[in-house]
This record gives C-alpha cells, sequence and structure tokens, in this order.
C-alpha cells in the first residue's frame, strides 16, 4: 500500500523535527563539555589536525598512514581515561 503526498509529508516532517532536536542537544551537549572539561577543545582539536595530518599523507600514496594514526588515537586514549562520569551534563546521562 502507497503513502499518499500528505502522509508523506508528515513522516517526513517528523523526521526532520527529530533531527533539528537531536542537533541542539549536540550542540548544548559538546558546549557543556567544552566549558567544563578542561582541555577538551583542545585535545578535540589536536585529534582533528592529526586525522587530517594522517589523510593526506593516505592520499598521497602512504601505505602505512592508517597505521600510524591508529597508534596515535591509541596513545591519546591511554593518555585522557576519561571514562563515562567526566561527561555527566545537561541530561545526566553520558554525553
Amino acid at each position: 500500500m502507497a503513502l499518499t503526498n500528505s502522509q508523506y509529508d508528515i513522516i517526513i516532517r517528523g523526521f526532520e523535527e527529530k533531527q533539528r532536536r537531536n542537533r541542539r542537544l549536540l550542540e548544548e551537549r559538546t558546549a557543556y563539555v567544552h566549558s567544563h572539561v578542561e582541555g577538551y577543545r583542545e585535545l578535540s582539536d589536536s585529534i582533528a589536525s592529526a586525522s587530517t595530518a594522517q589523510g593526506r599523507k593516505l592520499l598521497a600514496g602512504d601505505e602505512h598512514a592508517l597505521d600510524e594514526h591508529d597508534q596515535r588515537a591509541f596513545r591519546h586514549e591511554e593518555a585522557a581515561p576519561f571514562g563515562c562520569g567526566a561527561f555527566r551534563g545537561l541530561s545526566g546521562s553520558c554525553l
């Protein structure tokens, strides 16, 4: 049984509203973490920079770029094992 145009529009509007609500929650939670977890913004920026650099290496033909990237990411996890408790925030759940 096919949907009518109006049924489709209702479904899509509900989906888009849910997306907007989830995006807003993500932005609020990210802002909360940035303001309450010391060093998080710097860590996030360094991860983005490292990923970009490794992506460039991969595009340039470096076959070991992904291995190197994974090793760096693992070192970051060991250096700052936050655990869920550090990210309890607006909703009381783990961010």
